[in-house]
């Protein structure tokens, strides 16, 4: 029996190996003929074959193909063969020999009757030879070979190409002395001729033949293969469409790069952990953070823990029964028949009766009966390990079978995965467990537990429970999650536990030991978040796995004393965290918790909005914690509901508890409001100044816009006072908004300081520390769009003074924040995109932003410095119905106009001519009416006619600020509303269909920005109007200066990339190049330079 079973165990092994080895020699990559990481390229060899990485030819070049012997063959000679034309043949040489040139040989040897060369007869000043290529081809260089013969002759002819423009485009001019016969020219630019001419202009200049002579014995224009682009054309271009420039290798066409490779050039090959098209889908679970194969997302080998399928990226969950690296092991019998988990085995809750262990095996009894009736217990235990090793091999076999069929395709980026680390997971439940087990050693082995004399809550019932990555509770086998983990087994795709409670009470502070240089690196941030709209790994299954509801005990915020304190019930701060109030006669609570940065340093507190009866347990804290910066998140009343009671007072000082408040100042911004406040203790008299942030334009479940809230929090950011408290953020309930600030800020620091960001374990850790930090998807998902810009932009302001005096020394390469100007404006490409991935995100809908219908009337808003909706962009065509554009202006209170175009002004001219006409209209009715009354037989019952609608409009006073600008006063009546008086400044000199205005007209537009600021100072804040035409895009441009103008004039800040994306994201047609851009920042320049010599208009 014994003997049985062991040759069954080597003949089943024997073949396998048999059957490994014969499928393994099989293995092949590019079928004969192609090569490239994807098989596109074709070989150009003489026998038809190369070598399936690098395209390298053993052998010479196919005819007509060049550069072999091991290079790639990649360029074609589009001229062979081709008709070619001498504008002067030696007599000598009949017929006309201009085809020698195009024969493909290159000799140079010989006389004018028997060699491969033209020649030209002297006496001649000026000499051609050229060729029709037939077609338009992208030619990357041209080869020339000369006869051998005096170098004088050579010497001064040119190069030129007949373009797909129409024009004959010189690409080469020889110069100086040479005694070289062939010449490598490039020449990148498409064309159908290719000419190549000598000539001779008195004087002859020294060393130059005195007639022209043209001794050619061969040219040959090379065009590049497709895909492939540089010197030689060798080197290949990953476009989508297979077309590049033959120099820089940019993508034509689409310009969209192959699956597997991003970059303006589609160079770069997906970095780790990205692939398929642009890098923007998120590879799956390789084993030991193998990078997955850049195209397709294979893994290289095996799957990580709990995943299979490496072939199609290991995004497969093992199914119910199997676990372990790419689920090869099979779940033992768990209790309640349970499943195993699939990264480690462990049974949930224990092992079903008669087994044991972590993998759940039977209890083998000790044999005591060694017969020949049954098999003895070291045969079967002998057979059972030689089949789990058998199973093994094979698995390790059919894995070496995937890993050899790839290992050619592969090779170029096997280097980055080889040699690399697994990482190493902190398992804070594992180090409280270790805790608590020495306690028990040391208590002699009495049981202890970890949650002794806690009390927990999750998910609202306070139970024991560990948390799983997924949102699943587990309950009771909190130890076999643990140390259900072999001591040597690879943990790299297991999913991430999470303890709801810690030793010492402390619920986040072990997730803070786990390695800092996690995360994604700051370059490929973007791809990897837009890989994630969709899909398993979204953003949104990613948020739907951090842990939610409590985490730890609140009992604190729960007793009778301290329950009216909390303005929203649900959201309370945890006990060990909390804000303890001290030497405070009114208890020791604050709805307030300690935040950790991304480091663990405790530089946020997060707290609820204040209520009537906390807001000087409030103050206090602000006192007591030394805090400088308060930033608040949300408005006093939203959607009719009361979000925060006011806890300082508009005008004058209030005493709250020991603390006197006096609000000594405000700046009013667009989204937001900035105020000095001026605290004063009762008991010391000492004062302290606190800045107050309250951003204006983020209601309670919505997102505010990007770069809106990315301003802000770089103003609070660069705010410095002498108070070194925590930073205090609060919204309403103190979690949704509130984290999302503190995570955007702490993510940008963390950017910063390690190149790398990880917003998923912070965030996570944001709710270890208050329950639902970052409360919804969209907020999670804005998180991730904020910090787009925010890495790769940074602060985009500037001080006036710096701005001027950079961008007069160093132009577009000024460094603003961590971009220089030209590279600002490639961040502007990007914008679509984030606009797509904001809108699929439900993070923004820039329909509802558009235009607006009032009156009949279309409207579209844009925002300025100072306000949200300041600027209205109005229709002023011929098609304008007239009443209904003086309802708009009486309507929405315009009391300034702006019309940039001439074509533009004929509304209000139409107006006026209407106004006249109903004059008249109603004079007649006045006149037929008093001749009616004179009228005797007139019926005295007869019903006069009702009053029409009274829409008119009345020109006052035109006052002319410069040749080019005049300033119109109108008053309109509508109806019974009372008169509006309104200003129309009416720009000449900026032509219609023109983007860009004249320099002349820089100094004017300055003075009408200026003008709209001061009557907006003057008058109160009121709508601007703008008349478009068909020209949207000039209005679009003012609205983006006169954001710069105002910005300048109000803080002394250049701010250019964000007006210009604001107005953008409502106009994608304006500042779309990098001239306007440009064009945009030297206005910004002249303008601050007329600041710094007070310039005044």
């Amino acid at each position: 029996m014994k003997g049985i079973v062991c040759l069954d165990v080597i003949v089943f092994s024997l073949l396998c190996f048999l059957a490994v080895e014969r499928v393994a020699q099989g293995v092949t990559t590019c079928p004969d003929g192609r090569w490239g990481d994807s098989c596109e390229y074709r070989c150009h060899c003489a026998s038809g074959q190369c070598d399936r990485d690098s395209g390298a030819c053993s052998d010479q070049c196919d005819v007509g193909w060049h550069d072999g012997q091991g290079q790639t063959c990649q360029q074609r000679n589009v001229a062979l063969g081709k008709v070619a034309n001498l504008s002067s043949a030696s007599p000598s040489q009949t017929p006309d020999p201009s085809f020698k040139v195009v024969d493909g040989n290159r000799s140079n040897q010989g006389d004018a009757a028997n060699d491969t060369c033209v020649y030209t007869p002297s006496g001649l000043l000026r000499v051609e030879w050229t060729v029709d290529l037939e077609e338009d081809y992208s030619i990357s260089s041209i080869l020339l070979v000369f006869r051998d013969t005096d170098f004088s002759r050579i010497r001064g002819f040119s190069v030129s190409v007949f373009t797909d423009g129409g024009t004959w485009i010189q690409c080469y001019q020889q110069q100086g002395s040479t005694s070289q016969l062939q010449f490598r020219v490039d020449c990148a630019l498409t064309g159908r001729q290719v000419r190549v001419a000598n000539s001779r202009n008195d004087p002859v200049p020294s060393g130059f033949s005195q007639n022209a002579f043209l001794d050619l014995c061969e040219v040959e224009v090379y065009e590049c293969a497709n895909g492939t682009f540089g010197e030689n054309c060798s080197r290949q271009c990953h476009c989508m469409s297979g077309h590049c420039n033959v120099t820089s290798g940019r993508c034509l066409d689409t310009g969209q790069c192959r699956d597997g490779w991003t970059s303006a050039s589609c160079d770069q090959v997906c970095i780790s952990g990205t692939y398929g098209p642009e890098c923007n889908l998120t590879c799956g679970h390789c084993h030991s953070n193998q990078k997955c194969h850049p195209v397709t997302g294979a893994c290289p080998s095996q799957c990580a823990a709990g995943y299979r399928d490496a072939q199609n990226g290991c995004r497969e969950a093992c199914i119910a029964g199997r676990f372990g690296v790419d689920c090869g092991q099979t779940c033992g019998q768990c209790k309640n028949k349970d499943t195993c988990h699939s990264a480690t085995g462990v049974c949930p809750n224990g092992c079903k009766e008669g087994y044991h262990g972590n993998a759940c095996l039977p209890v083998v009894p000790e044999s005591k009966d060694d017969s020949d009736e049954g098999l003895p217990t070291t045969a079967v235990v002998g057979a059972v390990a030689a089949g789990g090793t058998i199973f093994l091999c094979c698995v390790c076999a059919v894995a070496q079978i995937r890993k050899t069929r790839r290992k050619k395709r592969n090779s170029k980026y096997k280097s980055e995965s080889n040699g690399r680390d697994s990482p190493t997971l902190t398992n804070p439940i594992a180090a409280a467990v270790a805790a608590s087990s020495a306690k028990a050693a040391k208590d002699g082995g009495r049981k202890s537990s970890i949650f002794s004399g806690r009390k927990m809550s999750l998910f609202g019932d306070r139970k024991n429970s560990v948390v799983f990555a997924g949102g699943a509770e587990r309950k009771k086998s909190i130890f076999a999650a643990v140390f259900g983990f072999a001591k040597d087994e690879d943990l790299s795709g297991l999913p991430v536990y999470h303890n709801s409670t810690f030793v010492n009470g402390d619920a986040s502070q072990g997730l803070f030991n786990q390695d800092k240089n996690a995360g994604v690196p700051v370059e490929m941030f973007r791809q990897y978040v837009y890989g994630k709209r969709r899909g398993a790994s979204s953003l949104e299954n990613e948020f739907k796995a951090l842990p939610t509801g409590y985490t730890a005990t609140y009992e604190d915020a729960e007793r009778p004393e301290n329950r009216d304190k909390n303005k929203f019930e649900g959201y309370y701060p945890y006990d060990y965290n909390r804000v303890v109030l001290k030497a405070w006669g009114h208890g020791d609570y604050v709805n307030a918790s300690h935040i950790k940065d991304y480091r663990g340093k405790d530089l946020y507190i997060a707290a609820q909005a204040p209520c009537k009866k906390s807001a000087s347990d409030f103050w206090h804290m602000v006192w007591q914690e030394n805090i400088g910066r308060i930033v608040m998140l949300t408005s006093f009343v939203e959607n009719g509901k009361s979000k925060c009671d006011r806890y300082w007072s508009e005008n004058g000082c209030v005493t709250y508890g020991d603390i006197t408040v006096k609000d000594a100042a405000q700046t009013v911004r667009a989204t937001y409001t900035i105020r000095s406040m001026k605290l004063i203790q009762k008991k010391t008299c000492e004062t302290r100044e606190v800045i107050h942030y309250q951003y204006t334009e983020w209601v309670e479940n919505a997102i505010p816009l990007v770069h809106d809230l990315l301003e802000f929090i770089w103003r609070v950011k660069a705010t410095v006072t002498d108070l070194r408290g925590p930073l205090l953020v609060h919204c309403s309930n103190g979690v949704g908004r509130t984290g999302t600030f503190i995570a955007v800020d702490s993510l940008l620091l963390q950017a910063e300081d390690t190149g790398k960001v990880d917003v998923k374990n912070y965030i996570e850790l944001l709710r270890h520390q208050r329950k639902n930090m970052v409360l919804t998807k969209e907020q999670y998902a804005f998180v991730h769009a904020a910090l787009i810009d925010g890495i790769i932009l940074g602060d985009t302001r500037i001080l006036a003074t710096q701005f001027y005096e950079g961008f007069e020394r160093e132009g577009d390469q000024l460094r603003i924040g961590y971009r220089q100007i030209s590279e600002q404006y490639q961040e502007l490409s990007y914008l679509k995109s984030a606009m797509a991935f904001r809108r699929d995100s439900g993070i923004e809908n820039v329909s509802d932003l558009r235009s607006m219908n009032c009156d009949g009337m279309t409207m579209q808003f844009v925002p300025s410095t100072l306000s949200s909706n300041m600027f209205r962009l109005v229709d002023a065509d011929e098609d304008t119905d007239v009443q209904k554009f003086m309802l708009l202006l009486r309507n929405i209170n315009a009391m300034t106009v702006v019309c940039l175009h001439p074509q533009d002004f004929q509304v209000f001219t139409r107006c006026l001519e209407w106004s006249r006409k109903l004059e008249e209209k109603i004079a007649e009715k006045k006149k037929a009416k008093e001749e009616a009354e004179k009228d005797e037989d007139e019926d005295e019952d007869e019903e006069e006619d009702e009053d029409e609608d009274l829409y008119k409009m009345e020109a006052l006073t035109t006052t002319e600020l410069s040749p080019e600008l005049t300033a119109n006063e109108y008053r309109v009546f509508v109806d019974d509303y009372d008169e509006v008086t309104l200003e129309l400044m009416n720009l000449h000199g900026w032509e219609q269909g023109n983007k860009l205005f004249p320099q002349t007209l820089n100094t004017v537009i300055m003075n009408m920005a200026d003008r709209i600021h001061t009557r907006q100072m003057q008058l109160g804040f009121h709508p601007v109007v703008i008349l478009i035409g068909e020209m949207q895009e000039s209005a679009g441009l003012f609205c983006v200066l006169t954001n710069i103008v105002h910005g300048i004039q109000l803080d002394d800040e250049v701010e250019v990339y964000s007006n210009v994306c604001r107005v953008r994201r409502l106009m994608p047609e304006i500042v779309d190049n990098a001239e306007e851009f440009l064009f945009c920042h030297e206005f910004a320049a002249k303008f601050a330079n007329f600041q710094k010599v007070d310039f005044h208009f």
